[in-house]
């Protein structure tokens, strides 16, 4: 016996072969017995047995044993227990023989088998499982599902796993009376559900195309979506992925909100911003294919206006957006170090230090090093005929009162200081000057 065999569990078959005892005993067929045999006795002693038969078409040093199913049970067994359990995308073929089915209690449970597989299919990217089936045979399903109200019947179900499951439903109907009835429930599922419910249905839209984004309700949802702080605990990073993965998405949600007011800016630099956490939180787990969006002519475009923006409310966005990919991107990583150089100026080293603060929640040690060489080099050169920062003498950047006092009187000396300071013009600053003490004789005077 080799050393580290358990020699009990070779003598009962529940050693390598646990898997296909397990199957058999399901099966029911009971597992194989073997004498009990002494330990003393070795193989020289034992009486030689016959080779095993072998089939013509296997080779001389391959074993040839049953074939056995994915969770060891032998497929020639008649009563496979294991064998016939299906799998979880089976159920949503069966919803084109819902028709068919005439009892209510099986053609429910058939229904909700369905629905639940199709909800899962939210955030996933790729081919919807309705696309290999008739539409003509569907349609059929889901009209013996609408007569029979199991399609109202949706409460047993998350909001955000129905509504997706829905969405589904109706997009692979051709067009006719049942599409008609399910688009009418997808809307108001998509314009009265809560954030939740809504980035769901929005992220299985545009990854579908982005059919039924257009309309002023749901961009005004999408930007107060997107406007929601981190631990409100909706994912809109998918969603906002998905309306920049798309050319004409793009283009529509980031290229032309890019040109436009304000509040347009900064709409699309939040959207890139929430993307590009998605992104690098995938990129982390080994899945960098992401990447390539930002690598898209529509994506560049925007995000070449909205970093250069002067209104800090935009450029932040896409300079954390930066931080987040630079570890997984070269050339922002490149950008990152070129702007926190000493000789550019404070334009680039505002965006620059952005971007390495943002690379922490990503690569710590590397926006660490970026950091702390940003704090012990020299200074950003400042900007042409303000020297406020050269007249900050030792005392002052080494602090104290002392020091607190020096940066005031700089302080106290700057434009911004001096605008503060105006005198009163008009009739409202005369009467304020009137009620301090001597003014009514210096107006006498006058």
């Amino acid at each position: 016996m080799p050393v580290g065999v358990d020699l009990p569990r070779v003598l009962t078959g529940w050693g390598p072969r646990k898997a296909a005892a397990k199957g058999a005993a399901l099966c029911r067929t009971p597992p194989p017995t073997f004498a009990p045999v002494s330990a003393k006795t070795t193989a020289r002693n034992r009486a030689p047995t016959a080779p095993r038969p072998r089939p013509d078409h296997a080779p001389n040093h391959a074993p040839t044993e049953a074939p056995l199913s994915d969770c060891g049970a032998p497929k020639e067994c008649p009563d496979n227990v294991v064998g016939s359990v299906k799998g979880p995308w089976a159920y949503v073929g069966e919803l084109v023989e819902l028709h068919k089915v005439t009892d209510p209690v099986e053609r429910r449970s058939t229904w909700r088998q369905s629905m639940a597989t199709l909800g899962r299919f939210g955030a996933e990217d790729g081919p919807s499982p309705l696309e290999a089936l008739n539409p003509d045979a569907l349609a059929r399903g889901v009209q013996a599902a609408l007569a029979a109200g199991l399609v109202d019947d949706l409460d047993w179900l998350a909001a955000p796993a129905a509504g997706v499951a829905l969405y589904a439903l109706a997009a692979a109907l051709p067009v006719g009376t049942e599409q008609r009835e399910l688009g009418r429930r997808v809307v108001s599922r998509l314009h009265g559900g809560n954030a939740e419910t809504f980035v769901a249905m929005a992220t299985r839209m545009a990854l579908s195309g982005g059919k039924g984004l257009g309309s002023a309700a749901v961009r005004a949802r999408v930007g107060l979506v997107s406007d929601l702080p981190l631990a409100a605990g909706v994912r809109d990073g998918a969603l906002a992925l998905g309306l920049a993965s798309g050319r004409e998405l793009a283009r529509e949600w980031l290229g032309a909100p890019s040109t436009g007011s304000l509040h347009s800016r900064r709409f699309a630099a939040r959207l890139i911003e929430r993307a590009a956490r998605e992104v690098s939180r995938r990129a982390l787990s080994g899945e960098d294919h992401a990447l390539r969006v930002f690598r898209s002519d529509a994506v560049k475009e925007a995000w070449k206006r909205l970093i250069e923006d002067r209104e800090s409310l935009v450029w932040r966005h896409i300079a954390t957006a930066r931080g987040l990919l630079a570890p997984f991107m070269p050339e922002l990583e490149e950008a990152v170090t070129t702007g926190l150089r000493p000789e550019r100026g404070a334009t680039d080293w505002r965006r620059a230090a952005t971007s390495a603060g943002a690379m922490i929640a990503v690569r710590p040690e590397q926006a660490l090093r970026l950091l702390k060489q940003l704090v012990q080099g020299p200074r950003p050169r400042a900007r042409s005929g303000d020297r406020r920062h050269d007249l900050v003498g030792p005392r002052a950047r080494r602090g104290g009162r002392a020091g607190s006092d020096e940066r005031g009187a700089v302080a106290r000396g700057s434009p911004r200081a001096r605008r503060g300071r105006r005198e009163p013009r008009g009739a409202a600053g005369r009467a304020r000057g009137l009620r301090q003490p001597g003014a009514r004789a210096d107006a006498r005077g006058r």
